[in-house]
C-alpha cells in the first residue's frame, strides 16, 4: 500500500476567488513537492470560486471539496483535516500564502518527537507594516508546555495558523476544531498543551505570508475592539483543564499581557479601541493593577502614549543591554 504525504495543505474557503489560486498556487510550490497534498473545502461559496479551481483539476495533488451546505467557519475547518490524507496538517486560509521552504524549515524541528503535537513558524505580514504588529515567531526554536509559565500562551496567541503544522493525530484526539468564537485556532492550541498534555515547538523560520487587509477575521474582530472580550471566553472555557490551582496565574498573564501590549493595541487599533481592551480586563486585576491599567488609559486618552510608551520601550532596552555587558565583564 503506497505511503500518504508527509504534509496536507489544508485551505477552507468561504467567498474567496481573488485569492484563493494564490494560496492553491503557493501550497503547490512548497518544496519537496511529492510530500505535499493539497486539499480544499469549499464552503458553498457564491462568488464562483469553484469556477476559477477547475484549473487544478488535471492536477493529482489536489483535492477539491465541494459542500453544498453552509457551515460555521470551524466546522469548515474540521471538514478541510478530515479530508486530508498526510501524517501533519497545515490550515491555510485561502487569502494567506504559504512559503517553498516551509516543509524544509518543518524538518528542523523535532517532527519525530511523539511528544509535540504541533511546530509552530513565524509568518510574514504584509498589511500592517511599521506599526510594531508582527508574527515573526521567537527569534530561537523553543517549546511550548504547560508546565511553563502561562505568560507564555496568554493573553496573545503565538501561533499563527498559516504556519502552523499539526499531528493529525492530535487532532482526532483533541476533537478538531470547536466552535466557540473566531479565536477557536487559539482554542485549539490550548487544547493541545492542557488536554493532551503535548508540546507545541516554535522554530526560528519564517513559513508563511499573512495578509491583514484581505478578507482576515481575526482583524476585523481587532479592529472592533473585541478581541480580548473573546479571548476571555475562550480561557474561561479552558480554564478547568488548566486547573483551578492556577487560576490566579493565568489572570495575572492576561493582566500583565495587555499591559504591555497597550502600545501596539494603540498603533494598530487608536486610542479608543485601545482604552476598550484594556479596560475589558479590570475585573480580573489587583488594586494595583486597576490604577496602573487607569494611568495608561489616561496616558492614551490626552495621547501622551506617543512619548511615554517608546520612551518605556527605549529604556528598557537600555537596560538590558547593560546587564548584557555586565554579565561579560563577570565572566572575563
Amino acid at each position: 500500500m503506497p505511503k500518504g504525504p508527509t504534509l496536507s495543505i489544508c485551505i477552507p474557503n468561504y467567498n474567496m476567488r481573488q485569492w484563493i489560486c494564490g494560496a492553491v498556487d503557493s501550497a503547490l510550490a512548497v518544496i519537496p513537492h511529492e510530500s505535499v497534498e493539497v486539499v480544499i473545502a469549499d464552503n458553498s461559496s457564491t462568488d464562483g470560486s469553484l469556477d476559477v479551481l477547475t484549473r487544478y483539476a488535471p492536477e493529482q495533488r489536489v483535492r477539491i471539496l465541494a459542500f453544498q451546505d453552509h457551515v460555521p467557519m470551524a466546522e469548515n475547518w474540521n471538514r478541510a483535516v478530515i479530508g486530508s490524507t498526510g501524517e501533519w496538517c497545515l490550515l491555510l486560509s485561502a487569502d494567506d500564502e504559504v512559503l517553498p521552504g516551509f516543509f524544509t524549515n518543518l524538518l528542523t524541528g523535532p517532527l519525530l518527537d511523539p511528544a509535540i503535537a504541533a511546530v509552530s513558524q513565524g509568518a510574514e505580514v504584509v498589511g500592517l507594516e511599521n506599526v510594531g504588529f508582527s508574527l515573526l515567531g521567537d527569534a530561537a526554536d523553543h517549546r511550548y508546555s504547560q508546565q511553563r509559565s502561562l505568560s507564555e500562551l496568554i493573553p496573545w496567541n503565538p501561533f499563527p495558523l498559516c504556519s502552523t503544522a499539526f499531528r493529525r493525530e492530535a487532532f482526532d484526539e483533541v476533537g478538531g476544531f470547536i466552535s466557540i468564537n473566531e479565536y477557536c485556532d487559539y482554542h485549539f492550541w490550548l487544547r493541545c498543551v492542557f488536554v493532551l498534555s503535548r508540546d507545541i515547538a516554535s522554530i526560528g523560520k519564517i513559513g508563511a505570508r499573512y495578509y491583514v487587509t484581505r478578507g482576515n477575521t481575526g482583524i476585523s474582530i481587532v479592529r472592533e475592539g473585541e478581541d480580548l472580550t473573546r479571548i476571555m471566553a475562550l480561557l474561561d472555557d479552558i480554564a478547568p483543564v488548566i486547573g483551578s490551582n492556577r487560576s490566579r496565574e493565568m489572570d495575572r498573564a492576561l493582566v500583565w499581557g495587555t499591559i504591555r501590549g497597550l502600545h501596539t493595541l494603540t498603533r494598530v487599533n487608536g486610542p479608543v479601541l485601545a482604552i476598550r481592551n484594556a479596560t475589558s480586563v479590570l475585573p480580573r486585576a489587583s488594586r494595583i493593577e486597576r490604577t496602573l491599567i487607569r494611568f495608561f488609559v489616561f496616558v492614551i486618552s490626552c495621547g501622551a502614549w506617543r512619548v511615554i510608551f517608546p520612551l518605556k520601550k527605549h529604556l528598557a532596552v537600555r537596560t538590558r543591554v547593560r546587564r548584557a555587558l555586565q554579565s561579560a565583564r563577570a565572566r572575563t
